[in-house]
């Protein structure tokens, strides 16, 4: 989340208006990575953020293309404790943007140090959209196709199944209002910020009230780590559709992240404040019983190309295995963990009723350990042992390695409903369905300095 106090009311990107466009996007849990063009640059990868009210370009990236920076500087306050350096592009709306078959410009561009992400996303993020991105047009989030379809407002009519929400915003930031139940107590309305950026499910201070509940680590992303609650809220309401047991964080800001709106294909119309809900096939799906993989906490070690242990929860699997602050996996079941990636490694941990063989390295010695998840295998036949990560892998959890390199990147137009595949992803890789890891934790305000 982006909120940048003082800029009034911006208006939208300029944009190329040959719609409706289709750009094909990376999915990585129930982040969407959108490959974009900054002045005719090799593609980036940007995270689709309805979180925040800017778009963002990362210092070093903004850097590296000598993109001149206006005198100001505000300071953020991210997902934990701290502020965050925040510059701004000078004169951004001569700064050209692409993605497949459209340019356009932002009004205003934030230049904030990304650098910290990869160890939460387990990939580089070179920049956000924001505001600027979705206000121009209507625009269909389709998380089980990877593709965004934009549309022109002008013309657009509305012709699915889906429940209308109404939409209302503050500083350009988009929210909801859901009935949220924690603690036995009646429902209660709350809004809640519409945050595609969030990989969590729903967080609002409720959560305290939460009977099942317990201290975590939060503030992983731009912001320094401070102590959380994490508990279950009994029921949140979103229009006409109801999840029971969602797990949320609390303090910080109060919102309705990836791990519910993944669940559906979104059309956000914010001209005429409002969205569509149609549910796809992930609505009824579960809310994960073990918040992180085996009660690990893991974070990626770019230089080392393997997933460091970050926190062992107390009583966890992780505990029990002898696992430690520090370690580093670089295997699982003989697969390298550079192969499965951060995403695909903690949901591949959350698999119930599978024991894995983790390679580690602790104090410069590799060892083994077992990882047992309790439960029951939803799978019949699901492996418990040695296959378990090459079948997670090859696909059949519909969840194989990604493969680094990027394909082409064609600017062309196609047709509705469809993308040309080889548009900017990762040869040979398909993203996981379902995970759910940590919140980016964007900037969650900022304000000049003195």
């Amino acid at each position: 989340m982006l909120v940048a106090p003082g800029l009034g009311a911006q208006g939208p990107a300029s944009a190329d208006r040959s719609l409706p466009v289709t750009v094909p996007v990376e999915r990585s849990g129930s982040t969407l990575f959108v490959p974009v063009r900054i002045a005719g640059s090799e593609p980036r990868w940007f995270i689709l953020d309805t979180g925040a009210n800017v778009c963002v370009i990362d210092g070093a990236g903004a850097a590296r293309m000598g993109l001149p920076l206006d005198t100001m500087e505000t300071r953020g306050q991210g997902a934990g404790a701290g502020g965050v350096r925040v510059r701004w592009i000078a004169d951004a709306a001569r700064v050209r943007l692409e993605v497949p078959g459209l340019a356009f410009t932002c009004e205003r561009i934030a230049v904030i140090d990304l650098s910290g992400t990869p160890g939460i996303t387990g990939r580089p993020v070179d920049g956000i959209l924001g505001y600027s991105f979705f206000a121009p047009y209507v625009v269909e989030v389709d998380y089980d196709a990877e593709v965004l379809r934009l549309h022109d407002p002008a013309s657009y009519v509305y012709s699915g199944g889906g429940d209308t929400v109404a939409l209302t915003f503050r500083r350009n930031l988009p929210y909801v209002t859901a009935r949220i139940a924690a603690g036995g107590a009646a429902p209660r309305d709350r809004e809640l910020l519409l945050d595609t950026g969030s990989e969590d499910a729903v967080d609002d201070s409720l959560v305290l009230h939460a009977a099942d509940r317990r201290e975590v680590t939060g503030g992983v992303g731009l912001g320094q780590e401070y102590r959380a609650t994490l508990g279950r809220l009994d029921s949140v309401a979103i229009g006409p559709f109801t999840f029971r047991q969602v797990p949320g964080v609390a303090p910080g800001v109060a919102l309705v992240g990836g791990e519910v709106l993944r669940r559906f294909r979104l059309v956000l119309d914010y001209g005429r404040g409002r969205m569509y809900l149609e549910p796809n096939e992930h609505l009824h799906d579960s809310f994960n019983a073990l918040p992180f993989g085996g009660g690990l906490e893991l974070r990626w070690d770019a230089a080392a190309a393997g997933a460091r242990v970050h926190e062992v929860r107390p009583g966890s699997p992780g505990e029990a295995a002898g696992l430690r602050v520090g370690d580093l996996i670089v295997a699982v079941d003989g697969l390298p963990v550079a192969e499965l990636g951060l995403r695909r490694l903690v949901r591949l941990l959350r698999l119930p009723g599978r024991t894995f063989r983790l390679r580690l390295q602790r104090e410069g010695q590799m060892q083994e350990v077992d990882l047992r998840i309790p439960g029951v295998a939803s799978t019949p036949g699901a492996p418990a042992s040695a296959r378990g990560a090459n079948e997670f892998a090859a696909g059949k959890a519909r969840n194989p390695p990604a493969r680094i390199g990027w394909a082409r990147f064609p600017m062309t137009r196609g047709p509705p409903g469809r993308a040309s595949r080889s548009f900017g992803r990762r040869q040979g890789s398909r993203r996981p369905r379902g995970s759910r890891g940590a919140s980016l934790g964007m900037i969650t305000r900022c304000r000049e300095s003195s």
